[in-house]
């Protein structure tokens, strides 16, 4: 649905409320939305998201190592 907003007519506002309204983001989630953003030029959110993926990534899967 994100990728769906995001290429049809660059609806980012849109594409990141989707975004947001999810409960369980996972990594596919973030990257389509990461991608958008950047798509969009705007650098600073998907900045932002990125870093976030990037905590929840390892406080997920780390202590299962």
């Amino acid at each position: 649905m994100i990728s769906g907003y995001i290429r049809n007519g660059c609806n980012v506002a849109k594409a990141y409320e989707l975004f947001n309204s999810f409960h369980d983001r996972n990594e596919v989630s973030y990257a389509a939305m990461i991608m958008g953003l950047v798509k969009a030029r705007k650098f600073d959110l998907a900045d932002k998201l990125y870093r976030k993926l990037r905590v929840s990534f390892v406080t997920r899967f780390v202590p299962m190592l």
